[in-house]
């Protein structure tokens, strides 16, 4: 995997272009910092494919030990480290 990265638009976010040379993959990867985690975005260019991850910032052990929840505003399920 190549990537080139550099910052977005906004001072949170950064922009990076990847390239799978074996598989000629060509994709480009939003990764969005939050206070309360990470949004990563990527759109795989040579199959117009879009993804989106959902990191949460695990600030507490009550926060760590937390059951899958819903990422608010997404519908997208997230999951927490059981603490291990």
């Amino acid at each position: 995997m190549h990537q080139t990265c550099s910052y977005g638009k906004a001072s949170h976010v950064i922009v990076c272009s990847e390239e799978e040379r074996k598989r000629n993959w060509q994709m480009v990867s939003t990764y969005a910092f939050y206070e309360k985690g990470l949004i990563r975005t990527t759109d795989f260019l040579s199959a117009n494919v879009v993804m989106s991850r959902y990191y949460e910032r695990l600030v507490d052990q009550a926060t760590i030990n937390k059951r899958p929840e819903r990422w608010p505003d997404t519908g997208c399920t997230f999951y927490t480290s059981t603490g291990i």
